[in-house]
């Protein structure tokens, strides 16, 4: 999931309003918020599950050049030049994903 602001609460409340049954577990770690669903399908079977790890930057407007000590803005600034050195067949599809990183 991709969002430019914070999202956090909206995530967790759609999968609620989708999943009204599903039992939610929420933790922290190493600075990612966990959100664990669990939906019990039937009284012998075992319940499917569902893990998201969410990762919010610490000043979600600033450019990534100008950010400094957030780990998220460093894993997209290396995504990008990861995307940035790959050959592309669509050049302009390429260049808009770059806008969205």
């Amino acid at each position: 999931m991709y969002s430019s602001e914070p999202a956090y609460n909206i995530a967790k409340d759609v999968l609620l309003a989708h999943l009204p049954k599903a039992k939610l577990k929420e933790s922290i770690q190493e600075g990612n918020k966990i959100l664990e669903l669990s939906v019990k399908k039937g009284l012998f079977s075992s319940p499917d599950k569902l893990q998201i790890s969410y990762r919010e930057r610490t000043q979600p407007q600033v450019k990534l050049d100008d950010a400094t000590n957030c780990a998220l803005s460093a894993n997209l600034k290396g995504l990008h030049g990861y995307v940035n050195s790959m050959a592309a067949n669509n050049e302009k599809s390429k260049q808009l994903f770059l806008i969205k990183i």
